[in-house]
Formats: structure tokens, sequence, C-alpha cells
């Protein structure tokens, strides 16, 4: 799973149509050219939060790949010259190894929007928010072209594809569709419930659509948190990963 964020929380991915089939289009072309499968995406305002396998186990060369496309893909279309776009790299990732993590990740992941306090419910996010139900499914995406010339060396068109993760394939899809499903259910849940607690008004498509993307966020990032390297249920293979890390 991976994260990170706009410098100093800007809103440059705020949900438009550009935004979205830049996001598809490069996630879909880095998958392919460094043999990553691609198991959930949700883009916030100001970070993409990705699930996805590097087979050949390049995950810095698809991060940089994707990064490097969408920081300077992103600045064009913002029209942004100055400033990069991502804020330095703090790790960013963490490695998930287990069926029960595995699922409560992607709840995390698509539960966002409601975790962030901006809708109620996650199906309403107007950017990029993979379902458990798209897992199978494939979309062409174009090229977009705010960016990439007409005689860009990349492919005029790529193949956005969810696969299911390997920690589920022992199951039959749909059985596997649904424990995804109610995980996001739950994560919502949980979220949605901690926010009305707190007296908190979900601002809803309406206030999303009086953002700018030049807002920053209001919540002061704190750079010193700290983040799993790995995310593991099972303690014994816990222990084992973190014991691997230690040697390395």
């Amino acid at each position: 799973m991976g994260w990170r964020r706009t410098q100093e929380g800007e809103f440059l991915f705020l949900p438009c149509k550009e935004i979205e089939q830049l996001f598809k289009y490069i996630y879909g072309w880095a998958c392919e050219e460094r043999n990553v499968e691609l198991h959930a995406l949700t883009v916030m305002l100001n970070h993409p939060h990705p699930i996805y396998t590097a087979l050949d186990d390049n995950d810095p060369d698809f991060r940089r790949d994707v990064h490097s496309l969408i920081g300077r893909a992103v600045n064009a279309l913002r029209k942004r010259y100055k400033m990069p776009v991502f804020a330095p790299p703090d790790r960013g990732y963490t490695r998930i190894l287990d069926e029960a993590a595995l699922i409560e990740a992607i709840g995390y992941v698509a539960a966002q929007p409601v975790a962030a306090g901006l809708l109620k419910y996650g199906r309403h996010w107007p950017g990029v928010r993979t379902r458990p139900e798209d897992i199978g499914k494939t979309e062409i995406i174009k090229r977009p072209n705010f960016f990439f010339p007409p005689d860009s060396i990349m492919p005029e068109q790529v193949e956005f594809t969810l696969t299911m993760p390997p920690q589920l394939r022992h199951l039959p899809r749909q059985e596997a569709v649904d424990i995804l499903r109610n995980a996001v259910d739950r994560a919502e849940t949980t979220e949605r419930r901690q926010w009305l607690a707190k007296g908190h008004k979900f601002p809803g498509l309406k206030g999303l659509k009086k953002l700018s993307h030049t807002t920053k966020c209001p919540l002061q990032y704190q750079s010193g948190k700290i983040y799993p390297l790995i995310k593991c249920k099972d303690r014994k293979q816990r222990i084992k990963a973190r014991r691997e890390l230690t040697q390395f």
C-alpha cells in the first residue's frame, strides 16, 4: 500500500475529468511497464492511495515513474512551474502480508472520502475511487493531451485493470468481492460514526465544488508521524517479517 502527499497538503488532485484520466493512464502504463498488479486505488485531494503487488520486486522503479509523471503532468495542468507537486517522500508505503491485513487495507483505502470528513458515503466520491466490484475489469484510457505532446513516445492508450489480490485468489471471485465490499462498508461506518459523534457536518459534493486546487489542507501534516513498515494480522508472520527487515 502506498501514498504520497502534495506540498503543504495543497488540493492539486481536486477531482475533475483531467485528473481522473491522468491517474488512470499513468497507473495503467506503469503497471504494464513495471509488471505490477493494481488491486485498489483512491485519489484524494492531496494524495493517492494505491494497493498493488510488484511482481518483479521493482517497487521503487514503479513509484518513481508514477510520481515523476504525475508531478510533471499536474504542474502542467494547474499551470504551476516553480514548485514540485509532491512533498519529500516520507517512505510512503506499507507491506501488506496476510489476508486479514489486505482486507482491512482495501476497506481503509476505499473509505478515505469518509475518513477525511468530506462525504458521508464513499460511493459519492467524484474522483478516482475503485470498488471491489471493479476487480477483473479493464478500462481503456486514452493519453491525456494537456501534458503529453502529439508525438509522445508514450502509448496513445493503456489498459487500466484491477486484479484480485494474491491473498484472496484461493476464494471464488464473488466471495472475495463480497468480503472486500463488507470491509469497505465497515470502514466507512466506523469513520462516519466518529465524525458524527464530534458533531461534524459533511460538506458533501456542494462543499467540494467550493474548493480550489490551491486550497491547502486545514490540518497540519505531521511529518514525524510513524507509519508501519508491515501490516500483518498474523503475529508469527509479522515477527518473522520484522526479523528479516532487521537482518537486512
